[in-house]
């Protein structure tokens, strides 16, 4: 978090705390060198109502333009065009985005590669016939299981656009673009799930939240909203927005 009170000096704070390095360190490409964190004195609370604060992690960061096909993101996370290894680009953030949103209401991760937690984060008892459809003839690979579940919550098949760019298209569909491990598969809206958030939602709030996180998570990268637009969403918009 960095304090954006315009009365703190940070030219005399740098003067004071210059960047430093940790010691070298080997590594496959050589020595590396880590530069050491600071971190700014922290707002009092008489200045909160003046200060701006920012969110923000590098350790994964990319360059754009620099996305040959690679394992980016924790697996779970991972959009269906890294794990079908294809290209990538900032959208990325997008889609990660939309699991940030539904795990901060309701502490469970939109997609999971755990049939145990399968169950327990999309609220289904074992009974239910959706459930036994997936869990027969497990285990399958994970990548398998993910798609099926982005096939199934994003209510959209896999376009042909992205299929034909990415490299493992043929380990997991069939010429005609079908899932080969799991060709049939439940579909459940992000708005039914929303009605199990900590967060007490009205019904209009819990469309907003679905039809916010359906902009973030399109299975082709090119249909996600950009985030200038995401900040124009009626959802965060509202006067009386969550």
């Amino acid at each position: 978090m960095l304090t954006m009170d315009p009365k703190f000096d940070i030219e005399a704070w740098l003067a004071k705390n210059p960047p430093k390095t940790y010691d070298p360190v080997p590594s496959p490409k050589g020595l590396v060198e880590s530069w050491v964190s600071h971190q700014f004195p922290p707002a009092q609370v008489n200045e909160l109502s003046d200060v701006s604060f920012f969110l923000y992690n590098l350790s994964n960061a990319r360059f754009v333009g620099r996305t040959k096909p690679e394992i980016v993101t924790p697996l779970e996370l991972r959009p269906p065009e890294i794990l079908l290894g294809g290209e990538w680009d900032e959208s990325i953030d997008i889609w990660m985005l939309g699991n940030l949103v539904f795990y901060l209401l309701t502490l469970k991760t939109p997609f999971t590669t755990s049939l145990v937690s399968f169950e327990y984060n999309c609220f289904w008892p074992r009974s239910f016939g959706m459930f036994q459809e997936l869990s027969k003839d497990w285990p399958k690979s994970s990548v398998d299981f993910l798609l099926a579940q982005m096939s199934a919550f994003c209510q959209k098949a896999f376009p042909p656009e992205l299929l034909q760019t990415c490299e493992n298209r043929d380990e997991y569909f069939d010429a005609s673009g079908r899932l080969k491990r799991y060709p049939t598969c439940f579909k459940r809206p992000w708005f039914d799930r929303l009605k199990y958030s900590l967060v007490p939602l009205t019904l209009e709030e819990q469309l907003d939240v679905a039809n916010f996180m359906n902009r973030c998570l399109q299975t082709l990268p090119s249909k996600r909203a950009t985030a200038e637009e995401l900040l124009q969403d009626p959802w965060l918009t509202r006067e009386d927005a969550t």
